[in-house]
């Protein structure tokens, strides 16, 4: 503790002015190291802040990843569920599955792709005539079934998305 110049009460070492009597305290060349102090901690906050707005306006605008997620990714990780909806999925799979629409919506590329080229290879077996017709309705017929299984697990959310989470939203 000192005593304050002007009244002499006690107070902090450290206070400028007096509480009492309003009398400055420090010395100038103390004040100008309090001022430097201050203006280096508002650089730093500044910078702090202005980085923080940075990575926001990239995310909103962009979508652009800050630090190493994207929204979307902390937000499925935090509910532990994809944010694909069930609905959607099951829709896909059932009237658009056997071209594996279901498959690219969830980001189950390979899914996709197994589909499509099922249903090419079918079409391709039908359209020639070398008597692959009979196997080419039988590839179409397994592949709209695989699809349609693959319609009622989503609505009873058990199917899951390219990254492995289950697809449990209905919106």
């Amino acid at each position: 503790m000192a005593k304050c110049k002007g009244c002499g009460e006690e107070i902090a070492d450290d206070v400028m002015f007096c509480p009492k009597c309003g009398v400055r305290q420090n010395s100038s060349s103390d004040r100008e190291e309090n001022i430097d102090k201050i203006v280096a901690n508002t650089a730093t906050i500044t910078d702090d802040v202005s980085s923080v707005i940075s990575d926001a306006h990239n995310l909103v605008k962009f979508g652009k990843k800050v630090g190493k997620a994207t929204v979307k990714e902390v937000t499925e990780k935090k509910e532990g569920a994809s944010l694909k909806s069930r609905v959607v999925a099951a829709l896909l799979a059932f009237f658009l599955g056997t071209i594996g629409a279901h498959g690219f919506y969830l980001g189950k590329k390979v899914t996709g792709i197994f589909h499509f080229l099922i249903t090419v290879i079918a079409i391709i077996l039908l359209v020639a005539e070398n008597g692959g017709e009979s196997i080419g309705v039988v590839l179409l017929i397994l592949n709209w079934c695989i699809a349609v299984i693959e319609a009622v697990l989503f609505l009873f959310g058990a199917g899951k998305d390219g990254n492995g989470l289950p697809v449990k939203n209905w919106t």
